[in-house]
Protein backbone atom coordinates (compact mmCIF):
# COMPACT_ATOMS: atom_id res chain seq x y z
CA UNK A 1 0.00 0.00 0.00
CA UNK A 2 1.50 3.40 -0.97
CA UNK A 3 2.28 5.81 1.83
CA UNK A 4 2.40 9.57 1.53
CA UNK A 5 5.31 11.27 3.26
CA UNK A 6 5.71 14.96 2.62
CA UNK A 7 6.50 15.54 -1.04
CA UNK A 8 5.97 12.22 -2.81
CA UNK A 9 4.09 8.97 -2.61
CA UNK A 10 6.21 5.90 -1.94
CA UNK A 11 5.65 2.17 -1.65
CA UNK A 12 6.24 0.21 1.54
CA UNK A 13 9.39 -1.26 -0.04
CA UNK A 14 11.01 2.19 -0.31
CA UNK A 15 13.44 3.66 2.19
CA UNK A 16 11.57 6.30 4.15
CA UNK A 17 14.74 7.61 5.82
CA UNK A 18 16.42 8.13 2.47
CA UNK A 19 13.34 9.91 1.13
CA UNK A 20 13.34 12.26 4.15
CA UNK A 21 17.06 12.93 3.79
CA UNK A 22 16.72 13.73 0.10
CA UNK A 23 13.81 16.07 0.81
CA UNK A 24 16.00 17.90 3.33
CA UNK A 25 18.84 18.11 0.79
CA UNK A 26 16.37 19.57 -1.74
CA UNK A 27 15.31 22.13 0.88
CA UNK A 28 18.90 23.42 1.07
CA UNK A 29 18.61 24.39 -2.60
CA UNK A 30 15.83 26.88 -1.86
CA UNK A 31 16.59 27.92 1.73
CA UNK A 32 20.40 27.79 1.93
CA UNK A 33 20.39 27.61 5.75
CA UNK A 34 18.05 25.37 7.76
CA UNK A 35 17.31 24.72 11.39
CA UNK A 36 15.64 21.49 12.54
CA UNK A 37 12.12 22.96 12.40
CA UNK A 38 12.70 24.31 8.85
CA UNK A 39 14.05 20.94 7.70
CA UNK A 40 11.08 19.10 9.23
CA UNK A 41 8.59 21.48 7.61
CA UNK A 42 10.29 21.35 4.19
CA UNK A 43 10.58 17.55 4.14
CA UNK A 44 7.32 16.60 5.83
CA UNK A 45 9.32 14.69 8.45
CA UNK A 46 9.02 14.92 12.20
CA UNK A 47 11.51 17.13 14.02
CA UNK A 48 13.20 14.02 15.41
CA UNK A 49 13.63 12.50 11.93
CA UNK A 50 14.84 15.81 10.50
CA UNK A 51 17.35 16.11 13.36
CA UNK A 52 18.69 12.59 12.68
CA UNK A 53 19.02 13.37 8.95
CA UNK A 54 20.86 16.63 9.65
CA UNK A 55 23.20 14.94 12.14
CA UNK A 56 23.97 12.22 9.57
CA UNK A 57 24.61 14.82 6.85
CA UNK A 58 26.92 16.65 9.30
CA UNK A 59 28.82 13.48 10.22
CA UNK A 60 29.29 12.66 6.52
CA UNK A 61 30.62 16.14 5.75
CA UNK A 62 27.71 17.37 3.61
CA UNK A 63 26.58 20.14 5.99
CA UNK A 64 28.02 22.02 8.94
CA UNK A 65 26.26 23.01 12.12
CA UNK A 66 26.60 26.45 13.62
CA UNK A 67 24.46 26.78 16.73
CA UNK A 68 20.94 25.81 15.64
CA UNK A 69 21.58 26.33 11.93
CA UNK A 70 22.86 23.92 9.32
CA UNK A 71 24.64 25.08 6.15
CA UNK A 72 25.59 23.06 3.07
CA UNK A 73 29.29 22.41 2.49
CA UNK A 74 31.11 21.99 -0.81
CA UNK A 75 30.58 18.22 -0.75
CA UNK A 76 26.80 18.69 -0.91
CA UNK A 77 27.04 21.33 -3.63
CA UNK A 78 29.25 19.00 -5.69
CA UNK A 79 26.42 16.44 -5.82
CA UNK A 80 24.41 18.80 -8.01
CA UNK A 81 27.41 19.90 -10.05
CA UNK A 82 28.16 16.52 -11.55
CA UNK A 83 28.09 16.85 -15.31
CA UNK A 84 25.72 14.46 -16.99
CA UNK A 85 26.39 12.75 -20.31
CA UNK A 86 23.52 14.79 -21.71
CA UNK A 87 25.24 18.07 -20.75
CA UNK A 88 28.57 16.84 -22.13
CA UNK A 89 26.81 16.15 -25.43
CA UNK A 90 25.45 19.71 -25.43
CA UNK A 91 28.93 21.14 -24.92
CA UNK A 92 30.41 18.95 -27.66
CA UNK A 93 27.59 19.71 -30.09
CA UNK A 94 27.51 23.49 -29.52
CA UNK A 95 30.36 24.36 -31.95
CA UNK A 96 28.70 22.20 -34.63
CA UNK A 97 25.33 23.83 -34.00
CA UNK A 98 26.91 27.28 -34.28
CA UNK A 99 28.73 26.37 -37.51
CA UNK A 100 25.51 25.03 -39.03
CA UNK A 101 23.65 28.15 -37.87
CA UNK A 102 26.25 30.41 -39.47
CA UNK A 103 26.23 28.48 -42.77
CA UNK A 104 22.44 28.24 -42.94
CA UNK A 105 21.73 31.65 -41.37
CA UNK A 106 18.94 29.95 -39.45
CA UNK A 107 18.44 28.75 -35.88
CA UNK A 108 19.68 25.21 -35.29
CA UNK A 109 18.60 22.92 -32.45
CA UNK A 110 19.57 19.52 -31.13
CA UNK A 111 17.04 17.55 -29.09
CA UNK A 112 17.66 14.46 -26.98
CA UNK A 113 14.95 12.15 -25.71
CA UNK A 114 15.76 11.05 -22.16
CA UNK A 115 13.14 8.62 -20.88
CA UNK A 116 9.91 10.61 -21.23
CA UNK A 117 11.42 14.12 -21.44
CA UNK A 118 12.90 15.99 -24.37
CA UNK A 119 15.94 18.21 -23.82
CA UNK A 120 17.17 20.77 -26.30
CA UNK A 121 20.32 22.77 -26.97
CA UNK A 122 20.17 25.46 -29.60
CA UNK A 123 22.15 28.03 -31.53
CA UNK A 124 19.62 30.83 -32.19
CA UNK A 125 19.71 32.79 -35.41
CA UNK A 126 21.96 35.82 -35.04
CA UNK A 127 20.55 39.20 -35.78
CA UNK A 128 22.84 41.34 -37.89
CA UNK A 129 22.90 44.06 -35.24
CA UNK A 130 23.99 41.93 -32.28
CA UNK A 131 27.48 40.48 -31.83
CA UNK A 132 27.99 36.82 -30.90
CA UNK A 133 27.75 35.98 -27.21
CA UNK A 134 30.88 34.37 -25.79
CA UNK A 135 31.28 32.48 -22.53
CA UNK A 136 27.75 31.10 -22.36
CA UNK A 137 27.66 27.48 -21.31
CA UNK A 138 25.74 25.24 -23.70
CA UNK A 139 23.45 23.00 -21.71
CA UNK A 140 20.38 20.99 -22.52
CA UNK A 141 17.17 22.52 -21.23
CA UNK A 142 14.00 20.47 -20.70
CA UNK A 143 11.49 21.54 -23.31
CA UNK A 144 8.69 18.98 -23.29
CA UNK A 145 7.44 15.60 -22.31
CA UNK A 146 7.69 12.87 -24.93
CA UNK A 147 6.01 14.06 -28.12
CA UNK A 148 3.01 12.20 -29.48
CA UNK A 149 5.14 10.71 -32.26
CA UNK A 150 8.90 10.45 -32.49
CA UNK A 151 11.61 8.71 -34.48
CA UNK A 152 14.15 6.35 -33.00
CA UNK A 153 17.52 5.35 -34.45
CA UNK A 154 16.19 1.85 -35.15
CA UNK A 155 12.91 2.86 -36.72
CA UNK A 156 12.37 4.75 -40.01
CA UNK A 157 8.76 5.45 -39.06
CA UNK A 158 7.47 7.51 -36.14
CA UNK A 159 6.43 5.72 -32.95
CA UNK A 160 3.13 6.69 -31.39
Amino acid sequence: MPQTTGRAERTSEGMGGLAKGLAIIEAFATHGVLNIADAARASGATRAAARRCLITLTELGYVEQSGREFRPLARLRELGGATSKRDQLARLAQPLLERARDQLTESVSLAVLDNDRTFSSRAPKRSTSSPPVFGSEPIFQPIARRPAGYFSANSPTPKF
